[in-house]
């Protein structure tokens, strides 16, 4: 049998990515992350009596600031980077210096985005900008924005292993357990850090019935859950049902979600 050897992508704030041989420690350039944009802040039309000096023509270049990487779930050459200009990359392996699809997503740094772990076409961003949103393919604005109590940057967001609309958001100060099939506007639970050290980073365990929550001070707890709903049968019908409930009075958006949705729902 041959060897497989596993690989590592990394992102940077050089916006470079970078894919790595751990055992050998080589790397090379899988894309090189930049925009352009003019010197100046406004364009103008109007028309200049005197030209304009050479400098106000060129271009300037900038490298993005890159936070986190997320592979996509069914192909293996698309890949997405979050960035600090609040922007979420859409790239492909194959292409280094290429197109690539931008989705403004928050007003600040993004600082990470999940897929659901029961379709690729639904995933969740969430940034500086206190919220956290959740996005169906090919619609390039947010379906749901939630938003905690207190107003601190979001962490960490993640999508329950075992309830297609349950997720958890987490801040330095609080986490809260969300299932959006019940409200938008309320988390089901929320715990707020009780001493100075403060929340990190959470993960679910497999089955989705317990919370590991890091701790600033390096420790660990793991957290019950207990109030959870029964598993819906049908995860993407029961993910769609909560997007009709939720948005019934945008009928634009809602009919979008359908057209998209819809075919998967009844294949489910």
């Amino acid at each position: 049998m041959g060897k497989i050897t596993e690989r590592l992508m990394t992102v940077g704030h050089s916006g470079e990515v970078l894919l790595w041989d751990p055992e050998g420690q080589n790397h090379k350039k899988l894309a090189e992350l930049a925009y352009t944009r003019t010197p100046h802040k406004d364009v103008y039309c109007t028309r200049l009596n005197t030209g304009q000096d050479e400098a106000e023509h060129n271009f300037l270049r900038r490298q993005y600031i890159c936070h986190t990487i997320e592979l996509h779930p069914t192909d293996p050459r698309t890949y997405y980077i979050t960035t600090n200009e609040g922007s979420i990359l859409t790239c492909k392996t194959r292409e280094v210096l290429g197109d690539m699809e931008i989705l403004p997503a928050h007003c600040g740094p993004v600082l990470g985005m999940k897929h659901s772990p029961f379709t690729s076409l639904v995933f969740l961003s969430h940034g500086t900008d206190f919220t956290t949103k959740i996005w169906v393919k090919g619609i390039n604005e947010p379906v749901i924005t939630l938003r905690t109590t207190l107003l601190s940057a979001i962490l960490c967001a993640l999508w329950s292993p075992s309830h297609s609309s349950c997720l958890v958001i987490l801040s330095k100060e609080e986490f809260s357990l969300w299932d959006i099939s019940r409200s938008i506007l309320d988390p089901m639970n929320r715990e707020e850090r009780s001493e100075e050290a403060y929340f990190t980073t959470a993960a679910f365990i497999k089955n989705g019935t317990s919370l590991h929550v890091g701790m600033s001070d390096g420790t660990v707890t793991t957290y019950r859950l207990n109030d959870m709903p029964h598993p819906p049968y049908l995860q993407i019908n029961h993910l769609h049902g909560a997007f009709t409930k939720m948005l019934s009075e945008n009928k634009a958006l809602l009919k979008q979600i359908d057209d998209i949705l819809g075919q998967v729902s009844k294949d489910n």
